[in-house]
């Protein structure tokens, strides 16, 4: 195999043998690791939850990159009631913030949670600066 961007790795039996075992340890792992942020009470215990596991990428563009995994990863939480991602902004969507915005005190890298208010409206939630 030549690195984990979806180099050659032989004939297509070879490939398609790869990506069941992928998939297949995938699934079990993402319904392990995201299990407990996605059924977190609040939005603080799902932060912390979230901060417990992540997939890790070399490549963001393939069949092993970014953002292949992660519709992986989100067809695997849906199929086990986890998630309802009928839409591009759902329950439980993770949000990366690229560019600083210091009136929201957001920066570069900050991760939050889509989760829904006390009125149910969807919203996105960080952690504080002290971690709450």
């Amino acid at each position: 195999m030549s690195g984990c961007g979806g180099g050659a790795v032989g004939g297509g039996a070879v490939r398609g043998a790869l990506w069941l075992a992928l998939g297949s340890t995938l699934k079990d792992r993402v319904l392990a690791g995201y299990r407990a942020f996605l059924t977190a009470p609040s939005p603080l215990a799902a932060l912390a939850a979230f901060d417990a596991f992540r997939i890790l990428c070399v490549v963001r563009e393939g069949p092993y990159g970014v953002g292949h995994l992660n519709r992986l990863a989100e067809q695997a939480l849906a199929e086990a009631g986890l998630l309802q991602p009928a839409r591009a902004n759902y329950e439980g969507r993770p949000v990366l913030i690229l560019r600083n915005d210091s009136h929201l005190g957001l920066f570069n890298g900050d991760i939050g949670i889509l989760r829904p208010d006390e009125a149910g409206e969807l919203r996105a939630y960080f952690p504080d600066s002290e971690g709450g």
